[in-house]
């Protein structure tokens, strides 16, 4: 790469370049600035030392974020066109950048134009390990939970390797998180290693759901107690991250460890990342938590999340744009949670500030039995009586619709789609149907694919989904069924494209743990309580080819770590902010209650 002083130079022509090209009135007498927009705070700290105070920046990917694992939002697209220069990197860095330099309004600089580049497995295995040991010790003050391990950079060579070799695949560094049904611990395979430790950690409840947060940094893990007050989020530092550090980042590497924040709330359920965030509805109290994850990473173990009053509900809320969350409106009915009853569905969402101002009310009363939500590029989808609720940003405001179910599914009340499943580069979403035989609760649908570009939706498949979840690329929608087989569709018309036998075939039973999986990269990983293993497919070739042993009934898992993509620069997120993501849906362990609204029991 460009040295720092042959960057810095590089910015400094630009920005003389701009300020003097026929446009002198950005840059006069009276203190104006230039605007500038950059890709990264790497990029950006490089423009602040050029510019001074003759430059205003923004960084798109905040700190300590992954720009391959970043999606843009159309806040972010606007700031991109509005600025008087956007600097990226350059050399295809990321999909980011790419949309960033399409939409740029003005000049656009990019660092590495030209220059021959090294691959990067061959920097990231260059023998350079006393150097980056130096680094690590120099930002000890700011990461002093994260630097007491003096082999993180044999661990990252040995991990790089490894993956690198693996059918040319992203290299994934990291662990999975896996709860199990029947014990409250967490245990960790290490895909570094293959190391597996059962039971590593205790949390409060057994049949916990775990989930990772927008850049895998953390694991978020749902336990819901037998009593009153056994209910706890517990989060766990992943171990393996990147820390900026100068013009470059550093991989940390350490062990698995608990988060000191520990939120006790009761009756958690449904979970969004989605813009950074992530959003916890916990049912009892009509809390809607907000946990920034940048946030958390620079605290120092007082991180207090942002907490909005939603009143009494089985409810449901996400952030939709950087500063506003949509959360469902309760039912005034509701005047005290008791699961299963119908008064304490919501009637249907509003848009607010995070400081609670109320921005969009519009739809407040537009779902009735509202359950699950999810959200895309397009907007997010609420689960109605009517039909899926679609809310949706239009020329800086908010405007919503109903999606009407089909003719097809009988009468009102008869049938409803009450989860969902959405990624951020697809523009469907798939639903699992509840069926109300002769209004009787409850029988398990098939899955529906939702397009709300068209306002139309249509069955792909006719029996019940057990697990679901989207590739990384948001090209393919994986579905287990309860007879093990494993099907993949195109999620841009919902053809089936692919199946293997991934697990023996189970029954979906209330209150029996059933497999889980996720998809990280080019991989899927699902849990099997039946034969206590977890299992890694290569989906490429839709084949098991790594297998791990953990014991017990593994029910639910998630990946922590980062995904170093050596080879294409496609954008590996599942979620975000799935983006990503997966598992940005409602919880999967979410049992059937009196009303029918389910997730997989």
């Amino acid at each position: 790469m460009l040295s720092r002083l042959g960057t810095a130079a590089v910015i400094a022509v630009a920005l003389l370049v701009i300020a003097c090209g026929g446009e002198e009135e950005r840059v006069d007498d009276t203190g104006t600035t230039l605007s500038v927009v950059t890709s990264t705070t790497i990029v950006e700290d490089l423009v602040k030392q050029v510019g001074g105070d003759r430059v205003s920046t923004t960084s798109i990917v905040p700190l300590n974020a992954d720009v391959h694992t970043f999606h843009v939002t159309p806040s972010d697209i606007t700031r991109a066109a509005e600025s008087d220069l956007l600097v990226i990197v350059g050399s295809s860095l990321s999909v980011v950048e790419e949309q960033l330099a399409e939409s740029a309004g003005g000049a656009v600089l990019e660092l590495t134009h030209d220059m021959d580049l090294r691959p990067f497995p061959e920097v990231l295995a260059h023998d350079d390990h006393d150097d980056h040991d130096e680094h690590e010790h120099e930002d000890e003050h700011e990461h002093e939970d994260e630097q007491e391990h003096d082999d993180a950079h044999e661990h990252e060579d040995e991990g790089m390797h490894e993956d690198e070799d693996d059918h040319g695949a992203p290299a994934l560094l990291g662990r999975l998180l896996v709860a199990d049904g029947v014990a409250a611990h967490l245990s960790v395979i290490d895909l570094s290693t293959d190391d597996v430790d059962s039971g590593a950690f205790e949390i409060a409840a057994p049949n916990a759901t775990v989930y990772s947060s927008p850049t895998h940094r953390y694991g978020i893990v749902i336990a819901r107690g037998p009593d009153a007050g056994d209910d706890r989020i517990h989060i766990f530092d992943g171990g393996v991250f990147y820390v900026p550090h100068g013009d470059h980042y550093d991989l940390v590497t350490g062990p698995v460890s608990r988060h000191a924040l520990e939120i006790a709330e009761e009756w958690p359920v449904h979970f969004v990342n989605s813009h950074g965030w992530t959003t916890i509805f916990a049912d009892t109290n009509g809390h809607v938590i907000l946990i920034n994850e940048q946030d958390l990473v620079s605290s120092t173990g007082d991180y207090e999340p942002i907490v909005i009053e939603a009143g009494f509900q089985h409810g449901a809320a996400l952030v939709i744009a950087d500063d506003h969350v949509i959360l469902s409106t309760n039912n005034p009915a509701c005047t005290e949670f008791i699961p299963g009853t119908w008064e304490c569905l919501p009637l249907g969402v509003e848009v607010r500030t995070f400081d609670n101002e109320v921005v969009y009310d519009a739809a407040s009363h537009s779902c009735t039995n509202l359950h699950g939500e999810a959200h895309n590029a397009h907007g997010a989808v609420f689960g109605c009586w009517e039909g899926v609720l679609f809310v949706h940003a239009h020329d800086g405001h908010y405007e919503h619709e109903v999606i009407p179910y089909p003719p097809e599914v009988g009468e009102e009340g008869e049938f409803a789609l009450g989860q969902y499943y959405g990624h951020h580069h697809s523009d469907n979403f798939f639903a699992p149907a509840t069926l109300f035989p002769d209004g009787q609760c409850c029988a398990l649908g098939g899955v529906w694919l939702v397009d709300v570009v068209n306002g139309e939706m249509r069955e792909v498949f006719p029996g019940p989904s057990a697990a679901a979840a989207f590739s990384s690329d948001g090209e393919t929608f994986y579905m287990l069924a309860a007879d093990g087989v494993l099907r993949a569709f195109d999620s841009h018309d919902g053809e089936l494209i692919g199946t293997m036998q991934l697990v023996d075939p189970f029954e979906m039973v209330f209150g029996r743990p059933s497999p889980a999986i996720i998809v990280v990269g080019e991989w899927l990983y699902a849990a099997d309580p039946n034969s206590g293993h977890v299992l890694g497919v290569h989906l490429t070739h839709m084949e098991i080819e790594e297998e791990w042993h953990v014991g017990g009934a593994p029910s639910s898992l998630a990946f922590v770590g980062v995904i170093a993509d050596a080879h294409d620069d496609h954008d590996e997120h599942e979620h975000e902010d799935e983006h990503e993501h997966e598992d940005e849906h409602e919880d999967e362990h979410e049992h059937e209650d009196e009303h029918g609204h389910h997730g997989h029991a």
